[in-house]
């Protein structure tokens, strides 16, 4: 299976697994298969926890509800099993709770791995880490730094916090070339271009470049 030759590719990479799997009384796992196979395939040790009271009957019915549920279902069942990241993903949520969408938390909390693509053998295959409950934070305190500068731009733009502008925003947070700063200046500069409405990140970078080099002797490419 794809998802488990990615989790043992994973396991050899980066030792065990940091997601615990989940088990009952008598060690019968509910929640993990593919992690334990994936485990055992790379030789590997795994955590797990103990709750009580669930069989194999329940745990099929589990899983295949699970597979229907919506994301915050899962961040909801995560946090209820402890999972760290998914606690420090629903409280990021409802600081921000005001200005940004689950999507836009999301792309937030995972700015160097939610647009990663994956191949094995070869082919480009879909992840769900979010949902098998692989979410890690790379850095609780960049997200945050960055939801506070995006959410500066809020006076001179009232789609600052679409999911597509806010991944806009993240990449050219990236970019050496970007001074957060002065883009904040130049949208409050008299005459200078207005942000509009964007389907696409290379239609925001453009009109951002506009706006960035307004009266600016020294132009810069924001776009690539």
């Amino acid at each position: 299976m794809v998802h488990v030759k990615r989790l043992e590719g994973s396991i050899r990479k980066y030792g065990m697994l940091q997601v615990d799997l989940i088990v009952n009384e008598h060690y019968e796992v509910i929640d993990g298969q593919n992690r334990l196979q994936a485990a055992k395939n790379a030789k590997s040790p795994v955590n797990y926890k103990i709750v009580r009271g669930y069989g194999l009957r329940e745990a099929k019915i589990l899983n295949e509800n699970m597979s229907k549920w919506k994301k915050s279902e899962h961040l909801d069942s995560y946090c209820a099993l402890g999972y760290t990241e998914y606690i420090k993903f629903r409280e990021f949520m409802t600081e921000y709770k005001d200005h940004f969408s689950f999507l836009s938390c999301e792309k937030l909390l995972t700015v160097r791995t939610g647009a990663k693509q994956e191949y094995i053998n070869g082919k480009r295959v879909k992840s769900k880490f979010f949902e098998h409950g692989y979410l890690t934070i790379p850095d609780l305190a960049k997200s945050h730094k960055y939801a506070q500068q995006i959410i500066q731009i809020k006076p001179f733009y009232k789609g600052y916090n679409r999911s597509i502008f806010v991944q806009t925003m993240i990449s050219l947070f990236q970019n050496k070339n970007f001074s957060h700063d002065e883009f904040i200046r130049k949208l409050g500069a008299v005459g200078a271009p207005k942000l509009e409405d964007c389907g696409k990140v290379e239609q925001y970078k453009f009109i951002i470049e506009d706006i960035y080099n307004f009266r600016r002797a020294d132009k810069v490419n924001l776009r690539y």
